[in-house]
C-alpha cells in the first residue's frame, strides 16, 4: 500500500468545505445546502476509505496479516492471546486446523507446531515465556511478538 502520499488531508478539507458551506447557507437555500452537506459526508467517507483507513490499518495490524497469511496452507495452530479474527480470515484455517484450547496448546503434546501472538506491551512476553516456557520467539514487529511452541519429537520419528 505504500506510506503517506501527502495529499490524505484532502479528505478532511471536503468535510471542512460542506459544513461551512452548509453553515454559511440562507435560509431560503436550505434544501441545496443540506444535499451539499450530506454529499460532502459521503464523499469524507468515500476519501476516508480509500486514503486514510489502508494506511492505519498498516500500522495496526499488518504485521498480523502478514504473519497469517504466511502460514496459509500449513498444518499449525495459530493462537492470538488477544482478542482477533485475523487468524481466521487470512490463514485461511480449517476446522482440523483450528484450536481455542489455550491449556492443551501450551502444556499438551502437541501434533503440529502452535504459533502465539502477543501484544507487545510491558510485561507481555514475559507472561508468555512464564505460562509456556517451551515457546520460542520468532521475531517481533509493528507491536507483535510471534512465538512458537513445537511439538516434542519421540522415538518413534
Amino acid at each position: 500500500m505504500g506510506g503517506w502520499r501527502g495529499y490524505e488531508w484532502i479528505t478532511g478539507l471536503v468535510l471542512l468545505g460542506a459544513v461551512l458551506y452548509f453553515a454559511r447557507a440562507e435560509v431560503r437555500h436550505l434544501g441545496r445546502a443540506m444535499k451539499v452537506l450530506f454529499l460532502g459526508c459521503g464523499a469524507t467517507m468515500l476519501l476516508g476509505m480509500l486514503l486514510v483507513v489502508p494506511r492505519v490499518e498498516a500500522y495496526s495490524q499488518r504485521a498480523l496479516v502478514d504473519f497469517c497469511v504466511a502460514r496459509r496452507g500449513e498444518v499449525c495452530y495459530i493462537y492470538p492471546l488477544f482478542k482477533s479474527y485475523a487468524h481466521y480470515f487470512y490463514s485461511d484455517r480449517r476446522p482440523e486446523n483450528n484450536c481455542d484450547d489455550k491449556e492443551y496448546l501450551m502444556h499438551g503434546e502437541l501434533d503440529r507446531p502452535a504459533y502465539f501472538v502477543v501484544r507487545l506491551y510491558e510485561g507481555a512476553e514475559e507472561e508468555l515465556m512464564s505460562e509456556c516456557p517451551e515457546a520460542t520467539r520468532l521475531y517481533t514487529k509493528n507491536g507483535f511478538g510471534f512465538y512458537v511452541r513445537y511439538p516434542k519429537r519421540t522415538n518413534n520419528d
